[in-house]
Formats: structure tokens, sequence, C-alpha cells
């Protein structure tokens, strides 16, 4: 994968991708990416039967998305019920961020086991997560415990939009 300078889509939801229309779906994303003038895309397996949580789902996303991107890309791996992430012995260099669920298409993790992600997961690459509410101190405090950059999806509430907004005022 080579990486070019231009606009980067950071939210390129592609379902089913471990299922036979995911190629189709990983086709379309990244055909529209390019169409929207996007040289790169931050792809993020979505559903159940699309998550990267595993090194065989990876393996067969990495070949699909290998023989249909149309533009640059760079693949999420998902963690689901608070489980640990298995692919840390294989970090591979598409690999550009980890998207905790708290929603969809899970139940939300425990904040320990959200710890072990934050302890594991290398600094230099982002966690991304859609968590609201009264996880959201939690998560946002082991973000700066670990010195871990986080990116918050999905924001609906003034009081999570007060809450990210802290740092800033300081």
């Amino acid at each position: 994968m080579h990486m070019f300078p231009g606009l980067v889509n950071l939210a390129a939801f592609v379902p089913r991708m471990i299922t036979m229309s995911g190629k189709d779906g990983f086709n379309q994303a990244t055909q529209a990416a390019l169409c929207a003038r996007f040289t790169t895309s931050m792809v993020l397996p979505h559903g159940m039967d699309g998550l990267i949580m595993d090194a065989q789902s990876l393996q067969h996303i990495q070949k699909t998305a290998a023989s249909n991107a149309y533009c640059n890309y760079a693949l999420r791996v998902t963690t689901a019920n608070g489980q640990a992430l298995p692919l840390n012995n294989e970090f591979t260099p598409d690999i550009r961020a980890l998207f905790i669920a708290f929603h969809e298409p899970t139940s939300p993790p425990e904040i320990s086991a959200i710890r072990a992600h934050f302890t594991s997961w290398p600094t230099e690459e982002v966690i991304v997560t859609d968590v609201r509410g009264s996880n959201l101190a939690s998560v946002f405090l082991l973000a700066c415990i670990h010195d871990h950059s986080i990116h918050i999806t999905d924001v609906q509430s003034k009081e999570d939009l007060l809450l990210l907004s802290l740092p800033q005022q300081s």
C-alpha cells in the first residue's frame, strides 16, 4: 500500500466485508471515495458478519481490499463485547485504528476490558469509539492516563459535547 497526500475519508463504513458481497461493498466504497476526490479511505467493516476481530477475518478482508481497492485504504479492527483483541502480535501496516463498539452491533464492553485495549494498542495508532453518557468520562480518562489519541464518534448529547470540550478550555 502506498500513501499519497490528499483528502482522507475517515468514515467509510462497509457492511458484510466477510461475506461474498463484501467484495462489492469495498469496491463501491472506494470508487465513491475516489469520485468524491478522496485519495484514502479509512475503512470500518460494519455489522457482525463484517468485523475484523481475528486473524482469519483480517486475512480475508486484506485479500478483498487488495484486489478491489480504487484508492488507498487503511483498515480498522473492531473489538466487540469487551473481548481481548487477538491481533496484537499480527499488527500490520494497513491496520490504522481500533474501533471499540459500545453500541450496535454489540453490548457495551466493561471498562476493565477497555483498559486492556488501551494498554495493548500501539500509542501511535488511534482508538475510535462510539461511547456515550456515563462511560464517556471513563474512556476519556483512560485515554489521558495512557497518553493515547482517541476519536469519539456519534456524539449526540450536549452533556457529552461539554465533557469533550473540557481539555480545550484549560
